[in-house]
């Protein structure tokens, strides 16, 4: 395993060194998706965090999201499903690449259902009893790439995300997850006005809780009188 952890290391370096001609991870793509695969769907536990790094700089510097590439994305939810919750700030990079780069796709879902995925993750994420708040903050970070990249199309998820958001914001202790939480609603107001109000609105305590924790968080200061939110 320390050997296979050098080589992709050294892949790791190629890809970074050849970050400027995008054309050539065409070439590489082929190589180098069969030894993520293996390793994501076998004992690659302890490359890991290569794989996905690997992953992310396939889907950020190829020319187009290819549908090879794809096929990452259950073999991460599998892990992370598993055994891998902790690295998911790790496997937020390439999601993101592939919902920003390529929303259509994302959103047609025709072998798999990539944005239930994406709740039933954060669902796991905010709602586990296992995880610390740090490990957390990757969640919120997920909803809002797919708020703001999907406008328009997600309407049915708006109520679960800012469910999901205000259910862990009344017992969150990090000020940032915290910020993270809030923003979500705000993502939700942001993707429909309209939409999020009146789902607010079916529930006058939850609504009421949002806004008050949220213009507190506005006034808050630190000691040297700089904002402790939303820096």
């Amino acid at each position: 395993m320390l050997a296979a952890s050098g080589c992709l290391r050294a892949i790791l370096t190629i890809l970074e060194s050849v970050s400027t001609q995008p054309q050539l991870y065409v070439v590489l793509e082929p190589a180098l998706l069969p030894i993520c695969e293996s390793m994501l769907a076998g004992d690659g536990d302890d490359v890991f965090e290569e794989v996905i790094e690997i992953i992310s700089y396939l889907t950020y510097f190829s020319p187009a999201i290819t549908e090879a590439q794809w096929k990452m994305w259950p073999l991460m939810c599998q892990c992370l499903e598993k055994w891998s919750l902790e690295y998911f700030e790790n496997i937020l990079l390439p999601m993101d690449n592939f919902i920003s780069r390529s929303a259509d796709f994302f959103l047609l879902g025709r072998d798999f259902n990539y944005l239930d995925s994406c709740h039933k993750i954060a669902s796991l994420i905010l709602k586990s009893e296992d995880l610390e708040d740090a490990d957390r903050i990757a969640a919120p970070k997920l909803l809002e790439c797919i708020l703001q990249n999907c406008k328009g199309r997600v309407d049915q998820y708006v109520e679960p995300f800012m469910k999901l958001a205000i259910h862990k914001l009344a017992n969150c202790e990090r000020s940032y997850l915290a910020d993270l939480l809030i923003q979500v609603v705000m993502n939700c107001a942001y993707y429909n006005p309209r939409l999020c109000l009146r789902l607010l609105s079916q529930d006058l305590e939850s609504a009421q809780f949002v806004f008050q924790q949220w213009f507190k968080m506005l006034q808050k200061v630190n000691r040297r009188g700089k904002k402790k939110h939303f820096k």
